[in-house]
Parts: C-alpha cells; structure tokens; sequence
C-alpha cells in the first residue's frame, strides 16, 4: 500500500520513465513477490525493466537485475522456458560486463540450476551448480 502511494505521488512529480520510478517499481515487485502476489509482482517488474532498458540498455546491470527478478518470478509461476530466456539474458549481460568469476555470474547460475532442476533437468543442472564453484 505505502509502496504504490510512493509511486504514486513520485510519478507526479517527475516523468514516468525516470529511472527512480523502475527502482520503486522494482521494490514493490520485490514486495509483492514476497506476499506471494505473483502476477502483481510480475507486473512491477515488467515495468521496471522496461524503464531500465529504454533508460540504460539491455547491457546494464541493472537493466539485468530487473530481468533476473522477471526469471525468478517466472519460475515461481511454472513459466520454465520463459525463465530460462531471462535468467540465460542475465548470464549474458553479467558474464560480458563482469566477468566468469564474478559473483553475480555465479549467482545467474544458482537460479538456471533451480529452474532447470525444478522443471526436472536435473542433468543440466548439475552442470550449472559445478559452475558455482
């Protein structure tokens, strides 16, 4: 509630395609996630990345984050193949602009092994775990 009253009143003020608007809509899909409110979630985060993206292009970090949280909410929801595509896109970005090492590479691959071994390919995700270390 606080969360889309903040939006709401920021939104006001400024343009909505303001980068500030993707975080506020990146922490109530943060929120929402938690409360297990999946589709508004999802919603939160679609409009974040769209923001980051027209904002920061598809090779940002942040423009990434917000993809991983699209992954993540997809995989809550079955989406496995839609999941995979984003987590894969943010393995891209992150190994491209950070490095194979990185912990946040590292991190991309804990969620393609969770959604790999989920949907029941637990060969494929053993592969990735082994990447982790």
């Amino acid at each position: 509630y606080f969360f889309n009253n903040a939006l709401e009143m920021y939104q006001n003020e400024i343009k909505v395609e303001d980068i500030c608007v993707a975080a506020i809509n990146l922490y109530l899909g943060l929120t929402l996630s938690q409360n297990d409110d999946l589709d508004e979630a999802f919603e939160h985060y679609s409009e974040s990345h769209r923001i980051y993206e027209e904002n920061l292009g598809e090779n940002d970090l942040e423009t990434a984050r917000s993809l991983l949280h699209l992954g993540r909410i997809q995989r809550r929801r079955g989406n496995f193949k839609e999941s995979l595509e984003c987590l894969h896109e943010v393995l891209r970005v992150r190994k491209s602009l950070l490095g194979i090492h990185d912990f946040l590479v590292k991190e991309a691959y804990i969620h393609i092994a969770k959604v790999l071994r989920e949907s029941g390919n637990e060969v494929e995700a053993k592969k990735y775990y082994r990447l982790v270390l």
